[in-house]
């Protein structure tokens, strides 16, 4: 369950903080504060997806080592 809702929510936390850097209503509305929210979306958002990145790492390693193991016998 967990590894589902950092699947979907990381992204939508990435694009929501490009988002609000994006649109100049929060930057000009509320000056640094608005940038340190959007940069804090990105960052939880990168820091949710870390963990996804290294299950599929080490996936792909476990596969790359049967292959290379069914190719050497």
């Amino acid at each position: 369950m967990i590894y589902v809702l950092q699947r979907s929510t990381a992204p939508s936390l990435i694009l929501l903080g490009h988002f609000l850097l994006a649109s100049s209503y929060l930057t000009d509305e509320f000056g640094i504060t608005g940038i340190i929210i959007s940069a804090t979306c990105i960052a939880v958002g990168v820091l949710f997806s870390l963990p996804t990145k290294i299950y599929l790492t080490i996936m792909l390693m476990k596969m790359e080592e049967k292959t290379s193991s069914t190719s050497k016998s």
